[in-house]
């Protein structure tokens, strides 16, 4: 087929976009409240503790959790998806291990905040309750569930904006960080209950199985775990580089610009990349056409983003100074030179499903060592002021993002390749 269905493509993106974008509008129109009921500071530990999370949910389940579309078997999905959460069990019980014994070496590599140690000890449920959900949530998407995937999401930002807004107006800055992990936990329980409906259940399942799954999918931990963990650590580290080198206020600062500039792929990205996996795992399985699908899609997506970030470059400081306060108007300048970086992210990042799709791993993981040895390389960069050093930032990500999107194009041209070869043959 030369292009996407309509009928269930769009259908399904659809879906996945409306509840996705209602549950990340609510965090973000209460951004103007919260910014004004918590302190710099606060903001300033919350962005270090989302970072160091995010950075961990992607190893505790050793990128297994990818893999639970692919099988053609309900039984070895199942299996995947047990294999996840053992994982993510005993990866979050050593974290905890670890703060419990090492807490002043967490702070000192972490550049963990010391008005906020106490905070250390959300690090391991926050990462098991986001990476259960995340195990969940992919087997909902096997099933093409994305109404109760989307339902989901709206249930978590609902429970950790309420939480997070009554408590900052009783005067209780804590609930920035509780009602993340509120907000979390009802996620993973609501997404257990409806996996549950769709037929997962841990009755029947052997440790035979299960060793099989995790040695068919095996090329997800050896060359997929690391290089994500060293690609999520890339998007997460510049926010603890930032809190070592200049300060708390401009971590708060360059945190909430990330905040908004994510917006368009929190909104679209995450659902078209549930979306895109699934499709590409359907037409590689039906021997069908990719590639004209994905240019269809660079080029629509490219066009999207080129608008946001003209509009950011233009209306930054002012918007952010007008929606937040007066004292967050830094944000809107960084977020003028930040845009088009986070903008060719929301085109490349969905389309990266593909080499997942097509079992090319091995290929996607030189991009991610490389990107992530560029990120370490703005530690040389520290002497600059914070504009400058926010310049080279986006400019690494916009060279890297172009090399991937390259990438990607070429694994979809061999793919097209192999499929017209392999009709000849039959």
């Amino acid at each position: 087929m030369a292009r996407l269905p309509r009928s269930g493509f769009i259908k399904n993106f659809t879906t996945l976009l409306t509840g996705t974008a209602i549950a990340q509008v609510i965090p973000v129109l209460l951004q103007p409240l919260l910014r004004r009921l918590f302190d710099a500071e606060v903001f300033a530990l919350f962005a270090v503790y989302n970072s160091i999370t995010s950075i961990l949910i992607v190893v505790v389940t050793l990128r297994y959790e990818m893999a639970i579309v692919l099988p053609e078997k309900s039984r070895d999905a199942s299996a995947l998806v047990t294999l996840s959460l053992g994982i993510s069990v005993v990866f979050s019980f050593l974290f905890a291990l670890v703060i419990a014994i090492l807490p002043d070496a967490v702070v000192k590599i972490t550049g963990w905040p010391a008005a906020g140690r106490i905070w250390l000890w959300a690090i391991p449920p926050g990462v098991l309750f986001f990476s259960a959900g995340q195990t969940f949530n992919y087997w909902l998407i096997r099933h093409k569930a994305f109404r109760a995937s989307a339902g989901n999401r709206i249930a978590r930002r609902t429970t950790e904006g309420a939480m997070q807004s009554a408590g900052g107006l009783a005067g209780w800055q804590g609930s920035l960080l509780w009602g993340d992990l509120a907000g979390r936990m009802v996620n993973m329980g609501l997404s257990w209950w409806q996996s549950a409906r769709k037929g997962y259940s841990l009755s029947g399942m052997d440790a035979g199985t299960i060793r099989k799954a995790a040695h068919r999918y095996r090329d997800f931990p050896l060359f997929q775990a690391l290089p994500a963990i060293l690609n999520t650590a890339s998007l997460m580290i510049p926010v603890v580089m930032v809190n070592r080198f200049y300060s708390a206020n401009a971590t708060a600062q360059f945190d909430l610009s990330r905040q908004v500039l994510a917006l368009p792929l929190a909104l679209i990205t995450t659902a078209m990349s549930q979306v895109l996996l699934q499709k590409f795992s359907e037409q590689r399985n039906m021997h069908q056409k990719i590639l004209p699908g994905f240019l269809k899609l660079s080029l629509y997506t490219t066009l999207f983003a080129v608008g946001v970030a003209l509009f950011f470059v233009f209306t930054g400081e002012p918007l952010f100074a007008f929606l937040f306060g007066q004292n967050w108007s830094t944000a809107g300048v960084w977020a003028a030179i930040l845009a088009p970086a986070f903008m060719i992210q929301f085109v490349v990042s969905p389309l990266s499903t593909l080499i997942i799709a097509l079992e090319k791993v091995r290929i996607g993981a030189v991009w991610q060592v490389l990107y992530f040895l560029a990120i370490l390389s703005l530690s040389f960069f520290s002497h600059l002021p914070e504009v400058q050093f926010f310049r080279v930032f986006a400019l690494l990500n916009i060279v890297f993002y172009v090399l991937y999107w390259i990438v990607i194009l070429i694994i979809a041209m061999r793919y097209e390749q192999d499929r017209i070869q392999h009709g000849k043959m039959l």
